[in-house]
């Protein structure tokens, strides 16, 4: 399928700011959300509707992806980070662990086997 571009100015959903559409723009450069209402680019072909959070961005030598995820139905899409985006929030997104990456906070107790092991001075409950 081929591009379609649609030049559409529209207030983003998620931080209440103007964006002035050129028919490319599809996302807010003041937060990186955007809806989920494309299944391809510029189609506005998918029901979803729902608000895509920006969780990363890739960077190759030409361009900057940002990495955003669909809040109602998971769905992943890349959009083009542009000269406009808020250059705080994209440096902000460099520093966030990959999609899919867990933190998991170790620093109470671990189990090993069926023995809880003491960490920072915790008592070992038996």
């Amino acid at each position: 399928m081929t591009f379609i571009r649609n030049v559409q100015d529209f207030t983003c959903a998620h931080c209440g700011y103007f964006v002035k559409g050129d028919g490319y723009t599809n996302h807010c450069p003041k937060c990186l959300w955007s809806k989920h209402i494309d299944i391809e680019p510029g189609d506005r072909a998918a029901i979803c509707g729902g608000m895509m959070e920006p969780i990363g961005i890739e960077i190759f030598p030409k361009r900057t992806v940002i990495k955003q995820r669909c809040v109602t139905c998971g769905h992943l899409w890349n959009n083009s980070a542009s000269e406009d985006d808020d250059s705080t929030r994209l440096i902000a997104l460099s520093k966030m662990p990959p999609p899919g990456f867990f933190m998991i906070d170790t620093s109470v107790h671990a189990t090993v086997g069926k023995k809880n092991v003491k960490k920072k001075g915790l008592k070992n409950k038996r």
